[in-house]
């Protein structure tokens, strides 16, 4: 057992399978104290543990909780299977509303505690609508100063009635209450690479900052700065003949002034830039996805490692069947669809975009998922890469770490948020290829 718990942890380690995504709460007192024998000993709940019957194991080494699940609970017991309903509980937004068509195109939704709906356009307006889809006001206009925008590029909820607009352009954060007034932050920390925003539990401000270390040039050295115990997630199989991303997980003060570094990442530069948008706090934790195996990583506000999952996903080496349904959904592209409409010669378009693609060719491998959400009650759903044109399909792991099993969104929908009850995204009407917002109801026997 305990070479068992020390192949676990070293091995989740060096793979980066402090990869990312899942994970949600710090153990509980039930699986901590058959670890109090020692920090090498292996904690495994094969025999006699709740769900053991579906290959759930969990080991306790160093500190790091490493759960790992090598079928999915809703295969041996289908009963339980979460489904999302085919028809919406709620439409925001319509081919008429010309108060609506006042967000096209449209970046985001999120619906309140109270039951609003917030409604973000990838310029400058952000709208407030009533728990029956009826306008309420709107904020937000063109422009540099408080409360303005250049562009939206994501919006999140902070709860129970807020939210916050981030404008890559000026490098803000306008946070608005549930009455509409707003607060910008400026991230002044923030003076090179890219951020993909998001918040910590804690109130920080988050984001991944990252640059393109090319074939031959050495890799930096680690962060040295104030973090205590900065997590270090190399890749797996790093090969230094190509191209590579270098990113840093940063937490900026509230008032975006002060910077710090709570983990680092060096990978492919597809897999880095592919899995690593998302940041997604819950329970007072923050929960990170690299994407390079089907795998999760949980933080700490301060940046600790307490928890890293793992599950049985798919074969992740790119097949001939991938690269086919790959290309074929490049082909179902929306602008490709609408030159091919808007053309004298719809044939000559079709054929040239099918030359083109047909040129274009994949890694050997792909990103084991796209994004992350967490729901109210710390389960994580995880978007999965499978190159195909059909709903959106997710994994999903629960607070234990456990993996569930997987949940198809409706078609034409892409989810925004995950409720207790409901998901909520961006529905797209195929007649009129507009996105409007839609709710739908989570089935959960």
């Amino acid at each position: 057992m305990i070479r068992n718990a020390l192949f676990c942890f070293l091995g989740t380690w060096r793979s980066g399978a402090m990869h990312i995504p899942t994970g949600l709460m710090t153990p509980t007192l039930a699986l901590l104290l058959p670890c109090l024998l020692g920090p090498f000993l292996a904690c495994d709940y094969e025999n006699g543990n709740p769900g053991s019957e579906v290959g759930f194991t969990v080991h306790d080494s160093m500190g790091l909780v490493i759960a790992e699940s090598r079928q999915a609970v809703w295969d041996s017991l289908p009963e339980h299977r979460w489904s999302i309903d085919t028809v919406p509980l709620l439409q925001v937004g319509s081919v008429d509303d010309s108060i609506f068509a006042r967000v096209y195109p449209v970046e985001g939704a999120i619906r309140l505690d109270d039951g609003r709906i917030v409604v973000a356009g990838k310029r400058h307006t952000i709208l407030w609508f009533n728990d029956r889809g009826e306008y309420l006001f709107e904020r937000g206009k063109d422009g540099d100063g408080p409360g303005e925008f250049r562009s939206i590029s994501r919006m999140i909820f902070l709860g129970p009635d807020s939210v916050a607009a981030y404008s890559g352009s000026n490098r803000s954060w306008t946070v608005f209450d549930g009455e509409g007034r707003g607060n910008t932050i400026r991230l002044s920390a923030l003076n090179r690479g890219t951020l993909r925003p998001g918040r910590s539990p804690d109130g920080r401000w988050l984001g991944w900052l990252a640059r393109t270390i090319r074939a031959g040039e050495p890799i930096p050295a680690r962060n040295t700065g104030p973090s205590s115990g900065v997590p270090f997630l190399p890749a797996r199989e790093l090969d230094v003949a190509e191209d590579k991303l270098f990113s840093w997980l940063v937490a900026l003060s509230p008032d975006g002034m002060h910077l710090d570094t709570l983990a680092e990442v060096v990978g492919p530069k597809g897999f880095a830039l592919m899995g690593m948008p998302v940041v997604t706090g819950t329970a007072g934790h923050i929960v990170l996805g690299e994407a390079q195996e089907h795998a999760l990583l949980l933080l700490t506000p301060e940046g600790t490692p307490v928890r890293s999952i793992r599950w049985a996903g798919e074969d992740l080496t790119i097949s001939p069947a991938d690269h086919a349904a790959w290309r074929e959904s490049l082909m179902a592209d929306r602008n490709i669809r609408k030159s091919m409409q808007l053309s004298t010669d719809p044939a000559a378009v079709e054929q040239a975009a099918r030359a083109g693609i047909a040129e274009a060719r994949l890694g050997a491998r792909k990103g084991a998922y796209l994004a992350l959400f967490a729901d109210p009650e710390e389960a994580v759903w995880v978007l999965l890469n499978t190159f195909r044109h059909e709903p959106e399909l997710y994994t999903v792991i629960n607070a234990e770490g456990r993996y569930l099993g997987e949940v198809r969104m409706p078609p034409n929908f892409v989810l925004n948020q995950v409720g207790r009850d409901f998901v909520l995204g961006l529905w797209r009407d195929e007649e009129t290829d507009l996105e409007f917002v839609r709710m739908y109801r989570i089935r959960k026997p």
